[in-house]
C-alpha cells in the first residue's frame, strides 16, 4: 500500500522525505524524542488528508 500511494500522490526519485508506514512514522518519532527532541514537525505531501489522519490517530497518540 505505501508503494501504492507513492505512486498515487507523484512522490517520484526526487522527493526528499520520508515515505513511512505509521508503525514505522512512530519509531521514527520515537527515536527522536529518546535522543531529546521535543519538537517534532511533520507535514503531508500534498496536504494528503489520509496521510495527515494516520499521523492524527495512530502516530502522535504514541508520543504524547
Amino acid at each position: 500500500p505505501l508503494a501504492a500511494k507513492r505512486e498515487r500522490l507523484g512522490a517520484g526519485d526526487g522527493f526528499r522525505g520520508i515515505a513511512a508506514t505509521p508503525a514505522e512514522a512512530s519509531d521514527l518519532v520515537g527515536r527522536y524524542g529518546a535522543a531529546g527532541v521535543q519538537l517534532f514537525i511533520a507535514s503531508a505531501w500534498k496536504n494528503d488528508t489520509e496521510t495527515l489522519e494516520l499521523l492524527a490517530g495512530e502516530v502522535m497518540p504514541q508520543h504524547p
